[in-house]
């Protein structure tokens, strides 16, 4: 300000005065007042100014009176820094009609925009991909992530749809509040964000609709978000700064531009699907009301097919679904005829912490009973026959699709040569019986992949029931109880491949944990393994060591199972997102 370059330059003209090299400056109070009229206030602040500043401009050069060589007045430092604030006055002039020609490509790339979306909209009217976005002249972010909502509900359910995108999208929610300070320096900074919004509201809309959302889209949008945030943290900092404004500007084009060829894109997808519905239905015109019916008949064949080709590989396992209904069924009475210290064997693994968190954890895990019976014919196949047993009628809804499966092998019962589901081949030829009947939508091309494996190898057969786990979709719990295991640890010709078929089935689970299906599995053993224990993925957590003499329990009873395993697998039935 003046006042400040006046005290300032009286300062230097005091010291001046103590020199003998210059004489004392004047201080023109008069004229410095007059050049601060002329210079800093506008012609429009007061009517009486106009004549001062014609006046003023035409005389300026005479108000610069130097005392000495060498030496500027008052009112001269103050001319110059009136000068300096012209001159920038004028760069900022500049600045501001370089960034209003960018505001102009700002408006006219939204005006495309705008336009693509209503052509999307026109091209879409009447068909499902219509999402109805330009009937609305404001959109919210609200709305925006209402529409992330209503996707992610619709679909959830669609393997391989929205699963990719939903963690990313997580990150709108997040960042709103950058979205909105990026949008306030833009002029209608209101109109700007409201397009923007109707923008992602459409692609959402239109990717539900079309059920596909691209990977290089569902990139784009996440990544706009991570954008938003670094440019908020810059406008708390430089909030006034032009460079600022002007690369803000830049972006918000170049988003605007992104988003455009993406909602083109879903317009010519949309176009495309309507052209082949309307073929199809000059198809139907042509050809009749017979159409229906060939489908349904060509349909009818390809289900027998599939039958035909099950029920043949089925035969080529030999399998037979009443022998595990069978030693269910016989291990439920045993309880009732074991001894008593027996039946408190049996309790105390029913009330283990650990069995209950295996049975009620959310995803894929492995679990070792060992029994310790000094006898070592402890009531391994109660437990297993019973949580089996449990799980398929107690939480099992036959009026809903199953998603949760449970197999169940009795090793110990199928221990000899003759017997077609002997020793670790039988049993994994059995488990892959079980699943391909449980599971009812494995395609013809697993069908036919298993036709081409060998089935007598255990590596071939292990690779096949790996096969089957991995084609399961996310929402799908496997249980596998394996009971008396240990047998094979006994038989020295069937030891080597029980280990490999241990091994094989614990690499599974933790596949598991990334991919897929949960896939949980349940080893007991009549006394402690010596050798599979080693596979189990965490000794500590997932193996369940009893004691050689367990404290007296009073004998098994409905209720105690009740309070214990059962309580665990109840919540098995609580719905699962």
């Amino acid at each position: 300000m003046p006042s400040i370059k006046f005290r300032t330059t009286a300062s230097e003209a005091s010291n001046s005065t103590n020199s003998h090299d210059a004489p004392p400056s004047r201080r023109r109070l008069g004229g410095l007042a007059d050049l601060y009229l002329r210079k800093r206030l506008t012609r429009d602040s007061h009517p009486a100014l106009k004549a001062v500043r014609d006046d003023g401009e035409a005389t300026s050069d005479m108000l610069l009176v130097p005392t000495a060589p060498g030496t500027t007045s008052d009112i001269s430092l103050v001319q110059q820094q009136s000068q300096n604030g012209i001159n920038e006055q004028i760069e900022s002039d500049d600045e501001g009609d370089a960034l209003q020609d960018l505001y102009i490509d700002v408006e006219a790339e939204n005006k495309r925009f705008k336009t693509a979306l209503e052509e999307y909209e026109s091209t879409t009217a009447g068909s499902k991909f219509q999402t109805d976005v330009t009937t609305k002249s404001v959109h919210t972010w609200e709305e925006v992530l209402q529409a992330i909502k209503n996707a992610s509900d619709e679909y959830n359910d669609v393997s391989g749809f929205w699963g990719g995108i939903r963690k990313g999208l997580r990150s709108f929610g997040k960042n709103h509040k950058a979205f909105r300070a990026w949008a306030s320096i833009l002029p209608s900074q209101s109109h700007y964000f409201s397009l923007l919004c109707a923008g992602f509201k459409l692609i959402l809309g239109a990717a539900a609709r079309m059920h596909d959302l691209r990977t290089d889209i569902s990139d784009a949008l996440t990544e706009i978000p991570l954008l938003m945030s670094s440019t908020h943290k810059a406008l708390g900092i430089f909030r006034r700064s032009n460079d600022l404004r002007r690369s803000s500007a830049a972006l918000y084009t170049a988003t605007i531009a992104a988003v455009h060829h993406i909602v083109v894109w879903y317009k010519e997808k949309a176009s495309s699907r309507n052209s082949a519905s309307a073929h199809l239905a000059d198809l139907y015109l042509v050809r009749g009301p017979m159409l229906p019916l060939r489908r349904a008949v060509s349909e009818a064949n390809l289900v027998q097919d599939y039958l035909d080709a099950k029920n043949e590989l089925l035969s080529d396992f030999d399998y037979e679904s009443s022998v595990v209904r069978n030693d269910i069924d016989a291990s439920l009475e045993a309880i009732w005829a074991l001894p008593r210290c027996d039946q408190d064997r049996a309790v105390a693994v029913m009330q283990s912490p650990k069995l209950h968190s295996w049975i009620t954890e959310s995803s894929s895990s492995a679990l070792l009973v060992n029994f310790n019976d000094p006898k070592k014919a402890a009531s391994t196949s109660f437990i297993s026959a019973k949580l089996t047993h449990s799980i398929q009628s107690d939480v099992i809804d036959p009026h809903y699709p199953r998603n949760i499966f449970a197999l169940f092998f009795l090793c110990a019962e199928h221990i000899r040569p003759d017997d077609p589901d002997y020793g670790v081949s039988g049993m994994m030829r059995n488990l892959i019986g079980q699943l391909l009947i449980a599971y009812p939508d494995f395609g013809m091309s697993v069908i036919k992949q298993i036709q081409r494996t060998g089935q007598d190898d255990i590596r071939s057969l292990c690779q096949i029931f790996h096969m089957m786990i991995a084609q399961l979709p996310p929402h799908v719990t496997v249980f596998c109880v394996l009971d008396a295991i240990t047998v094979y640890e006994q038989n020295g010709l069937l030891q080597e491949e029980g280990e490999y078929a241990v091994q094989e089935l614990m690499s599974m689970v933790q596949w598991t944990k990334d991919h897929g299906c949960d896939f949980k599995i349940l080893l007991t053993s009549a006394w402690n393994s010596h050798v599979f224990y080693k596979y189990v993925p965490d000794r500590q957590k997932d193996i369940i060591w009893i004691p050689a003499k367990v404290p007296p329990q009073g004998g098994f009873t409905r209720m105690k199972w009740d309070s214990s395993v059962a309580s665990g697998v109840g919540m098995l039935a609580a719905p699962r997102r």
